[in-house]
């Protein structure tokens, strides 16, 4: 009985010694710091902004422990802080680097910023729920340097070329409905949008107020309400008929050079029934961005509508068109 006490009283302390010797040497065992790590919340294919407006470029870092920073372009060090502001005054394309480092390691992160002309109809201040499909002697839209043709009756309530709206899509099921997107608003943050009649006979290219040519980035477009309301259910009033299967509507934008030459073209689906399962038919209900960064030299800008019905009507929005310079 004696012994059983004393080994209770021998080891107990022992293991309680082993215990604080090794708490007390792992704290004293230096932990390794991670090298450093750059993030950014940049948008798909870089920033954009509008000449005078400002933008403060903000990288986040994990692990920024004495470290310098470098902002780079075209090779050379334009900055030494972490943030950099942008406040251009001219219409660029700028890829830069941000780089970091620290006792610990270095990373860098690269940033594209392009200074864009937008046109989003913004400058157009309508009401809610309104539409402008006459521009008076003027013939024409101009929003910044892009113009936009019209050509309005206003006794026989008819148009071409195109209109401004901010009317989105509801149950209208009338003719009314041609001044509706087939969306929720217009495209981004944009509340107005465009829509263009498209009549093959009758030239509307957009072109520019400066009379110059200029490298295109992108449009938005989307099926205009009418439009989708007839291929999905007809229009019984005039007699059309809904799509059925191997059905389609779509766009063609074409560009053209200062002499009228052809220089290329992107096409768009907006409508598609052309599947065997009929799940998977389609009608454009969303904010779509065409790109159309391969095209410099551009003077003039066409959008042709082309469906497999020869009476499908030929409505679509347009927002967000974007220029490099």
């Amino acid at each position: 009985m004696c012994f059983s006490i004393f080994k209770k009283q021998f080891v107990a302390p022992s293991l309680v010694l082993l215990m604080v010797y090794c708490l007390v040497g792992c704290q004293n065992v230096d932990k390794e710091i991670p090298g450093p790590k750059i993030y950014m919340n940049m948008p798909e294919g870089g920033y954009e902004m509008e000449v005078n407006d400002t933008l403060l470029l903000e990288p986040k870092i994990v692990y920024d422990y004495n470290s310098t920073y470098q902002w780079i372009e075209n090779g050379a060090v334009i900055y030494d802080e972490r943030d950099l502001e942008l406040i251009p005054q001219k219409h660029e394309i700028r890829d830069l680097i941000f780089k970091l480092e620290n006792p610990q390691g270095s990373d860098q992160y690269p940033v594209r910023v392009a200074v864009i002309v937008l046109s989003d109809f913004e400058t157009f201040k309508l009401e809610s729920n309104v539409v402008v499909y006459d521009a008076g002697t003027d013939g024409a839209f101009s929003d910044r340097i892009m113009v936009y043709p019209n050509q309005a009756d206003l006794v026989k309530k008819n148009w071409n070329g195109y209109a401004i709206s901010n009317r989105i899509s509801s149950t209208k099921s009338d003719s009314t409905a041609i001044f509706h997107v087939n969306a929720s608003g217009g495209s981004g943050k944009s509340k107005n949008f465009g829509i263009y009649h498209y009549q093959p006979n009758v030239k509307n290219h957009i072109v520019f107020a400066d009379k110059k040519t200029h490298h295109l980035k992108s449009i938005d477009i989307c099926n205009n309400l009418f439009t989708a309301q007839v291929a999905k259910f007809g229009f019984e009033k005039t007699g059309i008929v809904k799509f059925e299967k191997g059905d389609w509507i779509e766009v063609e934008i074409a560009v053209y050079d200062a002499q009228g030459g052809l220089v290329g073209s992107a096409k768009e689906v907006l409508v598609d029934y052309r599947f065997d399962n009929p799940s998977k038919y389609f009608i454009l209900s969303s904010w779509k961005t065409v790109d159309l960064s391969a095209f410099d030299g551009v003077a003039s800008i066409d959008l042709i509508m082309k469906s497999s019905k020869a009476d499908t009507p030929t409505y679509i929005c347009v927002d967000n068109l974007k220029l490099f310079n």
